[in-house]
């Protein structure tokens, strides 16, 4: 593995202790023999302990990389989560990366006892949860749980400074934060006051809202699971979706597919079909189309769409409304009213005890975040700020990422 000089890296989209499911042997998996010495003069400081940082820590340290990982393990996943949910992901596309492919989810599961399959049986949070704290026990056993507070430059590189007070001075950075801070709100729902609006992320557990009002505003993964959650819990829920229908990813069936069809809507992390399976194998190639032409298939390609474990949860058992468009909001009797625009069908009004907003902001917009989170400073956002309507324009020979050198 080469370095050509100190940068920081930014990598796209996790305090507890972490432990493995009782009864499953310590063992599980092999550990590479790598030190878990602590240095203070690290060649790479990874910021963020989520499913990127442990595995780009994996690697590192197999190839023999003096790095310091820093971050609650998983945090995302195990404190923001619906509590009961399942991945929208298949199995096979759930695995966390490690430098010999060893520690896969579907390992995992054999050595534990948990039913798996590839593609026909949805992976519980809980199951992920287990396999991500067995991954990082293995894999990264010197994980600091702590958290950065400002990264600066150096004549040599960066300084990273913790919570604690530390000062760590190191040549390369890694910021894999995911998208913990960069939860968003609709303007027009902004001037509510905190405790009638809130966004999903704050709500892996729901229990405060049984027997109220409650209207989500989404129609992807995230508003479904939660609006599910909620209406189990005894809240009475409504979901408002801007699109005229909600998508739901139906359920595989390998053994059922002809040849013909699993050639035509070939299996991919992304789901089943020629365009997915394309995207994820040759990314390369979609990197050289035109611009405008890729700008264009990410609008259309995929969008929200809920997982097919929930579809029953909520057809049929929660009001949603199509089609619509929030044309204003107000708090009046301790109640949220929100005046709804659809189209030809002309206003409505919907009143709620609560209001929960899924949005996520453009991803310059995520970055500015990021900067006044994580104290970077001004000019690492200008070098990343180099986009194509709002998506940073990532380095092709650096394999999908931007990096700024230090001074």
């Amino acid at each position: 593995m080469t370095y050509r000089g100190p940068n920081l890296t930014c990598f796209g989209p996790w305090s507890k202790k972490p432990h493995l499911p009782t009864g499953t042997s310590r063992l599980l998996f092999h550990r590479y023999p790598t030190s878990t010495h602590m240095s203070r003069n690290p060649d790479v400081v990874i910021v963020g302990a989520g499913p990127y940082g442990l595995s780009i820590a994996a690697h590192l340290r197999f190839h023999g990389v003096n790095v310091r990982i820093i971050g609650a393990p998983l945090s995302l996943w195990r404190d923001h989560m619906p509590e009961g949910m399942f991945l929208k992901s298949d199995g096979f596309a759930s695995n966390l990366s490690d430098p010999q492919s060893h520690f896969t989810l579907k390992h995992y599961c054999s050595q534990a006892g948990i039913p798996y399959h590839d593609l026909e049986i949805p992976v519980r949070l809980s199951t992920f949860l287990d396999y991500g704290d067995a991954f990082q026990q293995a894999n990264v056993p010197n994980l600091e749980n702590d958290e950065v507070s400002a990264v600066t430059q150096e004549s040599s590189g960066f300084r990273v400074q913790l919570r604690t007070g530390e000062q760590i001075p190191t040549p390369r950075v890694v910021i894999a934060t995911g998208i913990s801070n960069f939860s968003y709100t609709p303007p027009v729902l902004e001037r509510l006051a905190s405790d009638r609006i809130s966004h999903s992320f704050a709500h892996g557990n729901v229990d405060r809202f049984r027997a109220k009002d409650v209207v989500i505003v989404g129609g992807g993964a995230s508003a479904m699971d939660l609006a599910a959650l909620l209406q189990e819990r005894g809240a009475r829920v409504r979901v408002l979706v801007r699109a005229e229908t909600v998508r739901f990813i139906e359920p595989r069936d390998s053994a059922g597919r002809s040849v013909m069809q699993r050639l035509r809507h070939p299996d991919s992390g992304v789901g089943p079909s020629l365009q997915g399976w394309f995207y994820s194998n040759y990314p390369q190639v979609f990197f050289r189309f035109p611009r405008e032409v890729r700008l264009g298939i990410v609008r259309r390609f995929l969008g929200p769409a809920a997982g097919w474990t929930v579809k029953d949860r909520v057809l049929g058992k929660i009001p949603i409304v199509t089609g619509a468009h929030i044309a204003r909001a107000a708090e009046r009797n301790g109640c949220v009213y929100l005046e709804i625009s659809r189209g030809d069908r002309g206003l409505e009004e919907i009143a709620a005890e609560h209001v929960i907003s899924n949005g996520l902001p453009g991803q310059l917009e995520a970055l500015a975040i990021s900067q006044r989170r994580h104290s970077l400073s001004a000019p690492y956002v200008r070098r990343f700020a180099r986009a194509l309507r709002q998506f940073p324009i990532l380095g092709f020979r650096s394999v999908f990422r931007r990096a700024c050198r230090g001074k």
